[in-house]
């Protein structure tokens, strides 16, 4: 009888002590977006931030913000008492508030915005919570800041509406990619950060350990040889959003640490890989962003053909400027050109939808390159401006007419000559002046999605000498008699890659992996390691490799990419909560900062370095 008297007074301390903290917890009895016409008349209790401050004689206006939305207070010295009243004197923007009152229609002028809610707050009490100083730059406007300031003062430029749309976006990206992969029967599984040192890629962090002096781990890269090793350990599926990091300066498009989307298959082809990526990225470009849409079928080209079209291995398809090589001897024709023995004669194809409304801007930046213009024709039958392709090309043979088959009604045609890598530099920096410059509101919702295949495996250090991998080493080529050919010709051997490229950006790629370790090991020799070298740092994969490996392929993308291209921002520190300035410094926090001495004795770390204040 007494454990069972003492039990239902436990039951009711907890239940009354858990009513009081219920009752405690009710800060605000709503957020902005909850209040509606059927709220009016009600009283709630709201808290956010100060946006804007009007005071009217007896009558003073605050405009309220929470994470939600943006809502007016009214401040009526008839209702309002006396105390909220001074206070709201003392309301600085920015401040954080909690008022109580009353929902209420507001009057409608005739200049009210047609974002501006038509409810408003009649204030009957106000707390200020925490009153905000003078600010570096205005959060309520969307004004330029400095980068810098934008950085060392985070929380504030955080609270700017841009920043909220972009971090819910970005947040709303990565869940609907876990959803898609959990729905088809991936497996989310982490991989470590902490990895040891590795061959070629990007420079690596490394970390020291107290634990074992002189040794050091280093930051990964890449979890590559972590996923293959899933897959030999019967994973099938594998899918992570991953931290990666290279010690390197950041970029517009990349920061030192940067977030992707990893993905590994087994038994599976180039094709597999393919299709599942370019559903997986309409299905979320659709998603997220309903108003956008997504070519239906992917092209595919050849590495070599997208710089022979382009000059470039990221062309943009929404306004490809294209480039066609013609083959002459030598030529000569009255009132256009005179070329002497240079068969280096290309067409310059600008697309109407260009040439219609920034002639000037692609021409200017596509002449800036070394080479000869020689003429410039249109496909514009009514333009009186330049000559007309056909009168031009009516003066050739008839295996000339070729070259008109790609050109459209209204394109804009240049013929040059010159060197090919110097007119691919200046075709490619036209169109990303064009991309940059031109007004897009007709396409800036179009996502035009391609493949770039059939990459080279190899590249020349150009110091060197050396041939080493274009990525990484662990693609299979697409022939393994070349790989273990006595003398290979590094130029010729063509990977197994595939990289996806959108509106003249890399969102990333992969490849079918090798799954045999003797290809492997020879695929690492072509590098330049002997086997005390291989086995040291990759050594763990080959031993699995030899485990009975299945064959598999996969891909990594740039998360960060693809909520920068969501957002329509041109720089990635628009799309991450705490970015790093270009030179990799952190203006929030001082990083990277010295260490003190006693910690770098702790490390059995020397500091050689004459100025320690980084």
């Amino acid at each position: 009888m007494q454990r069972r008297r003492l039990d239902c007074f436990l039951e009711n301390v907890l239940f009354h002590d858990q009513r009081r903290l219920r009752e405690k917890s009710m800060i605000r009895t709503h957020k902005i977006s909850q209040i509606s016409v059927d709220t009016v008349n009600s009283d709630v209790t709201l808290g956010g931030w100060v946006n804007v401050i009007r005071h009217l004689g007896k009558l003073s206006f605050v405009e309220l913000r929470d994470a939600s939305g943006v809502i007016q207070l009214s401040f009526i010295s008839e209702v309002t008492g006396n105390e909220a009243m001074n206070l709201v004197s003392e309301l600085n923007p920015e401040a954080v508030i909690i008022v109580n009152g009353i929902v209420r229609l507001r009057p409608t002028p005739k200049n009210r915005n047609q974002t501006e809610s038509a409810l408003e707050i009649e204030v009957s009490t106000l707390e200020i919570v925490n009153n905000s100083e003078s600010l570096p730059f205005e959060v309520v406007t969307d004004s330029p800041v400095q980068e810098s300031l934008k950085i060392k003062h985070r929380w504030l430029y955080l609270r700017r509406a841009r920043m909220q749309r972009n971090i819910e976006l970005r947040s709303r990206a990565f869940q609907a990619i876990r959803q898609w992969f959990v729905s088809r029967e991936f497996l989310e599984i982490e991989t470590p950060i902490l990895f040891k040192e590795t061959f070629g890629g990007a420079r690596e962090f490394i970390v020291p350990t107290r634990n074992h002096p002189g040794k050091f781990y280093v930051l990964r890269q890449s979890p590559q040889q972590l996923k293959q090793i899933l897959m030999v350990g019967g994973f099938e599926r594998y899918f992570q959003i991953c931290k990666l990091f290279h010690d390197s300066y950041p970029r517009s498009r990349r920061q030192m640490e940067f977030t992707a989307l990893d993905i590994e298959v087994a038994f599976a082809t180039e094709a597999d890989i393919m299709n599942l990526v370019e559903k997986m990225f309409k299905d979320i470009v659709t998603t997220v962003e309903p108003e956008f849409s997504v070519n239906q079928s992917n092209p595919v080209i050849t590495y070599h053909e997208s710089l022979t079209r382009f000059g470039t291995t990221a062309p943009d398809l929404r306004f490809a400027i294209e480039l066609s090589e013609i083959n002459i001897d030598k030529l000569s024709l009255p009132g256009f050109f005179e070329i002497e023995s240079d068969p280096n004669v290309y067409l310059i194809r600008i697309p109407k939808r260009v040439a219609e409304t920034c002639k000037d801007l692609a021409l200017k930046s596509l002449l800036n390159g070394d080479f000869k213009e020689i003429a410039r024709f249109s496909t514009d039958s009514a333009s009186n401006e330049y000559k007309s392709a056909d009168s031009f090309f009516n003066l050739f043979d008839s295996e000339w007419r070729c070259y008109l088959t790609e050109i459209q009604e209204r394109d804009l045609v240049l013929m040059v000559t010159g060197k090919r890598d110097i007119i691919n530099k200046a075709v490619a920096a036209s169109r990303k002046e064009v991309a940059k410059n031109i007004d897009l509101k007709q396409w800036k919702h179009d996502w035009m999605f391609l493949w770039i295949i059939d990459q080279p495996l190899f590249k020349q250090d150009v110091a060197s000498g050396k041939w080493k991998s274009r990525h990484q080493s662990f693609t299979a080529p697409k022939s393994v008699e070349e790989v273990f050919e006595t003398e290979p010709d590094f130029e010729r051997i063509l990977g197994r890659e595939y990289a996806l490229v959108c509106n003249g950006q890399e969102m990333g790629g992969g490849s079918v992996r090798i799954h045999n370790a003797d290809l492997q090991k020879q695929m690492f020799r072509l590098e330049g390691l002997n086997d005390s070298e291989i086995e040291y740092y990759f050594g763990q994969l080959l031993h699995a490799l030899r485990s009975g490996a299945p064959p598999h392929a996969g891909a990594t993308f740039s998360l960060d990419a693809l909520v920068r291209m969501l957002a329509g921002e041109s720089n990635i520190s628009e799309i991450i909560a705490f970015p790093k300035l270009g030179n990799g410094i952190d203006p929030l926090t001082g990083a990277p900062t010295s260490i003190n001495q006693r910690t770098l004795d702790a490390f059995h770390i020397e500091n050689s370095a004459e100025d320690h204040n980084l």
